[in-house]
């Protein structure tokens, strides 16, 4: 890449880091797709415009879902623990031990941080887990 390449990327950078302008608008500016400027910031490791804050309830929240719909999905294939699924049953223990250490991570937060309503929710989330689970474990 030239010198006049590096400063066109340069200044393009800026403009889409500082998210002052939409997409649409950077590459409007620049004279590309949007199409072409999302796949340089990819190419070129630009940050990332729009990361939610991540917190610990929502992740939580999402592990759970994934193991619910794992869940579901076991359920609806009629596999259980007793049949010969090694790989399913690998998966399901490595989302609850996932799931397990982000609620050990929020126990140890302090707990001004953690309201009531959360900590129940947290609660409810594991019990309905165990459920699921146990039900599998039945066949």
């Amino acid at each position: 890449m030239d010198d006049g390449m590096k400063a066109f990327w340069a200044a393009v950078q800026v403009d889409y880091e500082g998210r002052e302008l939409t997409l649409e608008a950077v590459a409007m500016r620049h004279g590309l797709t949007v199409g072409k400027l999302a796949y340089a910031a990819r190419q070129l490791g630009w940050a990332r415009r729009y990361l939610k804050h991540l917190n610990l309830e929502s992740s939580i929240k999402r592990m759970f879902r994934v193991l619910e719909t794992h869940l579901i999905r076991l359920e609806a294939t009629e596999v259980t623990m007793k049949t010969d699924s090694t790989k399913e049953v690998i998966l399901l223990a490595n989302m609850c031990k996932t799931l397990e250490k982000l609620i050990e991570i929020d126990n140890a937060r302090p707990s001004q941080k953690r309201t009531g309503k959360q900590a129940k929710d947290m609660t409810d989330l594991t019990n309905q887990l165990v459920r699921r689970i146990e039900k599998l474990k039945r066949g």
